[in-house]
């Protein structure tokens, strides 16, 4: 067995980026259903499990990233995770 330690570098900056993104498209989902844009309640519910599902994901992976050494930067994920909408169809 080897005592070799690998590192995955991930850009926080990135998915902060990423996470805004998808916040911003369940905002807009949101504003057009508020605005009553929409021509059909059923492709409403699809837009809007599929805006909640990207956002809930990406919420989810940031709970599964930890540094070892941060006592105050824990793995979360078996703590905190939300449950996907799609999930419950």
């Amino acid at each position: 067995m080897s005592d070799q330690v690998h590192q995955i570098k991930f850009s926080m900056n990135g998915f902060r980026r990423s996470m805004h993104i998808d916040a911003v498209d369940l905002r807009h989902a949101i504003q057009e259903f508020i605005d009553d844009d929409y021509c059909s309640l059923e492709d409403l519910k699809k837009e809007f499990v599929e805006k909640f599902d990207t956002l809930a994901c990406a919420i989810n992976s940031l709970c599964c990233i930890y540094d070892e050494n941060d006592e105050n930067f824990n793995d979360l994920s078996d703590e905190l995770e939300i449950q996907l909408l799609g999930d419950c169809e």
